[in-house]
């Protein structure tokens, strides 16, 4: 694309310059007019006060959260102190960055840092920090979002005598905390979801993935205690916490989905998203199994309607009611005279879902 040397008009205010150069190298001619300006507070004592004991050897290690925040930071500590003083003080320290734009930043000013696995939540970060060596930490933080709720829990902590269990039980039994994902008004107020406007969605983690599946199936074992099993053999139903765990010798479908790497400190698990896992669920014999052992279920192996067979797998399966356009997709797939193949692929094409995998 070119611009053949026609003005191009450019309101972009974080990254006027960039966008300004861009405008070049497609032969344009850049007319640059910023429709905001971000500024730093007139007396900002609380970054000066942090960058006096930075300068000082107060901190070990810096986590930033925001780009923005720490290009502004260093642009605000260049008016008192000398260029380039904040990224000299960050280069003899660590540095966590919260994802790709602290870390873009972090490149420009030459200083190294430790990038904060996607998805980049607090989760991420304190996996990050969890088990290093440094104890003085410094983050540059969004600030109180919602000053209202900390009050409130700092008050309970301390009216119930600083139990901690009793704040978690507050936390857990709130309406924000057992809201749902699906919440299409909080995209408009709340995109971030800094106010807790909705909950956001979570991945099935590899063991309650594995019971799931067996209990739609109907051939989860809910029997309590006993001991460990080797959950590969056939026919072991228990749950996945039974599991036997070879620490020597990791089943490889463990790494596929994330599993904790057992001979080594693991303070979180890491979440990819990789071929190899979509292709178990294409593939897997335990899957092919279970969605036998579904379509074998008295309440469906008893149904002659097919249209009703489709509306109880959903019912099992996803836990709602299906579409019109669903039963008519389905059907298609089926064909007028279904055979257990068929059917079997069509349980198995729902166990795949990220409806089924994801919690909303």
């Amino acid at each position: 694309m070119s611009f053949a040397g026609a003005k191009v008009l450019s309101l972009e205010s974080r990254r006027s310059k960039e966008i300004a150069q861009l405008i070049r190298n497609h032969q344009g001619d850049p007319f640059v007019a910023p429709s905001m300006r971000e500024a730093p507070l007139d007396r900002n004592e609380e970054a000066f006060q942090f960058a006096e004991k930075l300068f000082g050897g107060g901190f070990d290690m810096v986590v930033l959260l925001t780009g923005v925040g720490t290009r502004l930071l260093d642009q605000l500590l260049a008016t008192r102190y000398p260029a380039g003083r904040f990224a000299e003080a960050l280069r003899g320290l660590t540095v966590v960055a919260r994802g790709p734009k602290p870390m873009a930043v972090l490149r420009e000013m030459n200083v190294p840092a430790i990038l904060v696995p996607e998805p980049n939540t607090w989760r991420e970060v304190l996996a990050t920090t969890e088990g290093r060596p440094e104890r003085r930490i410094a983050v540059q933080e969004y600030g109180k979002s919602n000053p209202e709720l900390l009050d409130a829990l700092a008050g309970s902590l301390i009216k119930n005598g600083w139990s901690t269990k009793q704040v978690i039980r507050d936390i857990i039994m709130s309406k924000a905390y057992r809201q749902s994902s699906d919440a299409p008004d909080s995209w408009k107020i709340d995109p971030e979801n800094k106010l807790l406007a909705r909950m956001n969605r979570k991945r099935l983690e590899w063991e309650p993935m594995r019971d799931s599946i067996l209990a739609v199936s109907g051939q989860l074992d809910t029997t309590l205690g006993g001991p460990s099993i080797d959950l590969f053999r056939k026919g072991a139903n228990r749950r996945s916490i039974y599991a036997f765990i070879d620490r020597q010798n990791l089943p490889s479908l463990f790494r596929t989905f994330d599993f904790a790497i057992p001979d080594t400190h693991s303070p979180s698990r890491f979440t990819t998203t990789v071929p190899q896992q979509m292709l178990y669920f294409m593939n897997s014999g335990f899957l092919q199994e279970q969605s036998r052992a579904l379509m074998e279920r008295p309440d469906i192996k008893s149904m002659t309607d097919p249209t009703e067979r489709i509306h109880r797998c959903y019912r099992l399966i996803l836990a709602r009611d299906d579409l019109p356009e669903e039963i008519a997709l389905a059907e298609r797939f089926l064909g007028t005279k279904p055979d257990d193949k068929n059917w079997q692929r069509f349980v198995q094409a729902l166990l795949m879902t990220n409806e089924f995998i994801f919690v909303d």
